[in-house]
């Protein structure tokens, strides 16, 4: 009865590994991936691993512009209520509107990032309006 009862353990464990299999692969082919290697290829080129900073003066945070990109997108209370997309395009760097086009056309449900590797929690629009702030 022992060896019976195990062979019914492995072969519910077995079915479950099938349908895990399956259930992964669907997923696979039925989602639309998109990956961004490098918003900001200028900056990671023009600095050494680990030399990264804040400070937007220094190498690989500034763009071939000398802009720093995390600051070039719009501001959700100050800006993107009041005017149209194309106005929120103009006078940013090709980057931010080439990801701004992406973002907008582009149904994302799901989004995850590597901000240089570092332990940061981004969030579309993650500021405050002006009287809370």
């Amino acid at each position: 009865m022992k060896s019976m009862n195990t062979l019914i353990l492995k072969m519910g464990m077995l079915y479950k590994l099938v349908c895990f299999k399956l259930r992964i692969q669907r997923i696979l082919k039925e989602t639309e991936i998109h990956l961004l290697i490098s918003m900001n290829p200028d900056g990671f080129e023009t600095t050494k691993e680990g030399e990264c900073s804040p400070d937007a003066n220094k190498l690989g945070r500034a763009n071939a512009n000398l802009k720093d990109l995390n600051r070039d997108f719009p501001d959700q209370f100050r800006d993107a209520a009041q005017t149209s997309f194309e106005k929120l395009l103009k006078n940013r760097q090709p980057e931010t509107q080439n990801v701004m086009k992406w973002i907008k056309y582009n149904d994302f449900v799901l989004s995850a990032n590597l901000h240089a590797l570092a332990v940061v929690a981004s969030y579309p629009f993650d500021s405050v309006p002006p009287e809370i702030g």
